[in-house]
């Protein structure tokens, strides 16, 4: 299981720094995208964070929230920094699961969603006082 993890991980930086060293261009990542769509992990993503995503350039940021299937520890977070997601709190729920908050390259955003522990990714809403 590990092993399957890690070559995951493994392909999502490859194709990472393959991306960064010939900086695609708007049409290249609407054909990612489009590919992307047929990945199993993009049933992970609530609407409005699979609009974002769409919408997004090279380079931007999406703020998430992460939902996890089981409490995030040592192995958890080494993966999710592998993926390149930067998370700012990991919070731990009475159903044994966690919260993670932080922020992801949207070109990583498919490594994210194919990590087996996460259970669902929700866009990170703005609060306001009125």
């Amino acid at each position: 299981m590990k092993k399957i993890i890690l070559f995951v991980v493994a392909v999502c930086i490859s194709f990472s720094f393959v991306s960064f060293a010939k900086a695609p261009n708007r049409a290249s990542l609407k054909a990612s995208h489009a590919q992307a769509e047929r990945f199993p992990g993009f049933n992970k993503l609530d609407p409005a964070t699979k609009k974002a995503w769409k919408k997004a350039k090279t380079g931007d940021y999406l703020e998430l929230l992460v939902k996890t299937n089981a409490v995030v520890k040592k192995n958890g977070k080494k993966q999710l920094d592998l993926v390149g997601y930067k998370y700012r709190s990991l919070i731990n729920t009475p159903e044994k699961k966690t919260i993670a908050t932080g922020k992801i390259l949207a070109s990583q955003l498919q490594c994210l969603a194919a990590l087996e522990f996460v259970e669902s990714i929700e866009g990170a809403k703005i609060v306001r006082v009125k």
